[in-house]
């Protein structure tokens, strides 16, 4: 697995040095739940979770205008 590809998955060690908040153990220390490529996130990740969460949400940059 590559930096990035490490970075991406949620509850690997590089994603959280990044502030990955998603469950480290249920996702194997990011190579998925159950060996399954499947992956286990928090709503509220600052990198894995909703849009809305993250503050990314585009309906939020039209209300503070």
């Amino acid at each position: 697995m590559d930096e990035a590809e490490e970075a991406s998955s949620p509850g690997s060690p590089l994603a959280v040095m990044h502030g990955c908040t998603c469950p480290i153990f249920d996702n194997a220390h990011g190579e998925g739940h159950l060996g399954a490529g499947l992956f286990v996130m928090t709503e509220c990740c600052p990198l894995h979770g909703s849009p809305a969460a993250r503050g990314d949400d585009e309906r939020k940059a039209d209300r503070d205008e």
